[in-house]
């Protein structure tokens, strides 16, 4: 093991009922590893699979963060997007709001609460 590289033994930030213990391995300053924590009373070293891929690669690569609205340009399903202002995706989403309660359909408009992924408990 490199002199300059730290494990860190934390918690999962996301919202999930198990809390699962993790490992976060930085070297130089950098994080270079995320996995679960074999001591954590749930999940006992496990990560589940969207939290281990995200810590891992995409949550910390930023060519793959969004970093702005966008609005689809294509058919579903084909990764047509372009880049919109905050601005313009807030009125869209309020005007889409807007048709579909003024038109009688507000039981139609779910609201819930992020209960994360649902790890092992669950």
């Amino acid at each position: 093991m490199a002199a300059n590289r730290q494990t860190i033994r934390t918690t999962c930030p996301r919202d999930c009922y198990d809390a699962c213990g993790i490992h976060v391995v930085r070297e130089e300053g950098h994080i270079i590893r995320v996995g679960g924590d074999p001591k954590h009373p749930v999940s006992r070293g496990w990560l589940c699979p969207k939290c281990a891929t995200g810590y891992n690669h995409s949550w910390r690569d930023p060519e793959m963060r969004l970093t702005k609205p966008m609005r689809r340009t294509g058919a579903k399903g084909t990764g047509s997007f372009a880049p919109i202002t905050w601005d313009d995706a807030l009125d869209e989403v309020a005007e889409r709001l807007r048709r579909i309660t003024v038109g009688g359909g507000a039981h139609r408009v779910l609201t819930t609460h992020y209960s994360g992924t649902l790890s092992l408990i669950a």
